[in-house]
């Protein structure tokens, strides 16, 4: 029940804001580059989490979809070349490179 009334905040935030998407991206010395994409679609958002260590081959993916009627989440990993992707229009969210 609070997962849902989180993702219910989240929900009305994203889609409240006059952006139709908004990145930020924090690099940790040492550590690897943490990166956050979210983005609108209708009365759907998605959030993308994406952590490339400083020395390695995959980014871990994890991802949200946001639904007026609650949250999905899911975790991927891509190639460090590539970048992680979220698909929120079908029922269950789907994660590509």
């Amino acid at each position: 029940m609070r997962a849902s009334a989180m993702a219910m905040i989240g929900l009305a935030l994203v889609l409240a804001a006059d952006a139709a998407w908004s990145q930020t991206e924090t690099t940790l010395s040492g550590v690897g580059s943490v990166k956050t994409d979210v983005k609108r679609v209708g009365n759907t958002a998605a959030v993308i989490n994406q952590f490339t260590p400083a020395v390695g081959k995959q980014r871990a993916c994890t991802g949200t979809c946001y639904y007026m009627s609650g949250a999905t989440s899911i975790n991927w990993t891509c190639a460090s070349d590539k970048t992680c992707a979220l698909e929120c229009s079908g029922a269950a969210p789907k994660g590509h490179c």
